[in-house]
């Protein structure tokens, strides 16, 4: 599907949104997770405002420098290094991933649409691809939103 906005835009200010309810949606992200993947929580060993600080600088990380996300291609994919060595696999991103979409959902229910899903299930589709880079590969982060 084509969208005709700013996916930036739409991550930055979706973001920006669930910032105030940042530590309801954390309880709600990791009680689904751990629901949908009882084995995940085994990668967990942080108490829960860890795990909220984590969560929450990750994402703000990737949010903060979204305007250029191409250069930090390779900071991701370091990120997706230090997720293996805790022992995610490969199949766990795409339950964390639908977790993440059905939290941004429910915390912007009111706001939530379509351009909003699209957008956020790319972005994640995308950070993920960069994470799974083998080390010996360069990363590079698409812009072919399309």
């Amino acid at each position: 599907m084509n969208i005709d906005v700013n996916w930036k835009q739409i991550i930055k200010s979706t973001w920006r949104t669930l910032s105030p309810n940042l530590t309801e949606a954390r309880k709600y992200f990791y009680e689904t997770l751990f629901e949908a993947s009882p084995s995940s929580k085994d990668l967990f060993n942080l108490s829960d405002g860890e795990h909220e600080k984590k969560l929450k600088e990750t994402i703000f990380f990737l949010v903060e420098r979204i305007d250029s996300i191409e250069s930090y291609a390779e900071e991701i994919k370091k990120l997706g290094l230090k997720h293996k060595g805790y022992g995610v696999k490969k199949a766990h991103y795409p339950v964390f991933g639908e977790v993440l979409i059905d939290t941004l959902q429910k915390f912007l229910s009111e706001d939530w649409n379509e351009a909003y899903e699209i957008t956020w299930k790319w972005f994640y589709q995308e950070i993920t691809r960069i994470m799974l880079i083998p080390k010996s590969k360069k990363a590079v982060f698409s812009n072919n939103f399309n």
